[in-house]
């Protein structure tokens, strides 16, 4: 079975494909980068267990099967048929599994009633080496992902790392999000921790404040190891990174 979802299985996901011609290969690209970047910048070793929070339709766990050796891989998501797919098509590797979270989202789960801010990754203390997540902290608000760090705190391992990716602000980005944008990430109300685009939808876009999460981190006894600013905002155009920014954070 192919390790490619069908188009039906990434739009219920809304997986950012913008080559529809071409979707495959998209989706490989997107697929390899991400793994590149674990390997890369986040310490992911053959005999790493990593945990993938959001972990949609198994890009992340699509190069993995190639990688871990006596590692694994867990992936957990909100969308049932992205689970439900994976189970399937991941059957034939057992150090692989995908759990779904049944929470509520707009979006993605309306149905569901259990929050983020409630909700306890249904692992033990101290299961993973390594936890990621992508595009997962744009779209939650402050007292969410004070949740979603403590549990990594507890289920990850001393000495393992977290990579998540953020909508950070600062002296810089914060002020370019206030004005007209046409890309979707004009943050013009103000909540706790950072900015929202849409009061009546406050987790399409979220801002998030940098000090805001460098003290989470330090709360929940995690050191950064790596911060990297992108240009998402636009008032980074030195940087090569033009996507989301990313924080790397050891469990001390």
């Amino acid at each position: 079975m192919s390790l490619i979802p069908p188009l039906e299985v990434i739009d219920a996901n809304r997986i950012g494909i913008h080559d529809r011609e071409n979707v495959i290969a998209e989706y490989n690209k997107i697929s390899t980068f991400m793994f590149n970047v674990l390997k890369g910048r986040a310490g992911l070793k053959e005999t790493s267990d990593v945990l993938d929070v959001g972990c949609g339709t198994g890009r992340v766990a699509m190069p993995l099967t190639r990688f871990l050796t006596t590692g694994s891989y867990t992936g957990i998501d909100i969308v049932k048929s992205s689970i439900d797919w994976c189970q399937e098509a991941f059957r034939d590797f057992p150090n692989f599994r995908f759990v779904h979270a049944d929470l509520y989202s707009e979006y993605y789960n309306p149905e569901a009633t259990l929050k983020a801010g409630d909700y306890e990754f249904p692992f033990d203390d101290d299961s993973f080496d390594l936890i990621w997540s992508s595009s997962l902290f744009t779209h939650m608000l402050i007292d969410d992902v004070d949740t979603y760090l403590s549990e990594m705190s507890r289920t990850i391992r001393r000495g393992g790392r977290i990579w998540n990716s953020y909508l950070l602000l600062d002296e810089i980005s914060e002020p370019l999000v206030l004005g007209p944008r046409n890309d979707g990430r004009r943050m013009q109300y103000e909540v706790d921790g950072g900015r929202i685009g849409w009061k009546d939808k406050p987790e399409w876009v979220v801002g998030l404040r940098l000090d805001r999460i460098k003290a989470l981190h330090q709360r929940h006894g995690f050191e950064i190891t790596d911060l990297q600013l992108s240009d998402w905002s636009g008032g980074r155009p030195e940087t090569p990174y033009k996507g989301q920014d990313f924080i790397v954070a050891r469990k001390a």
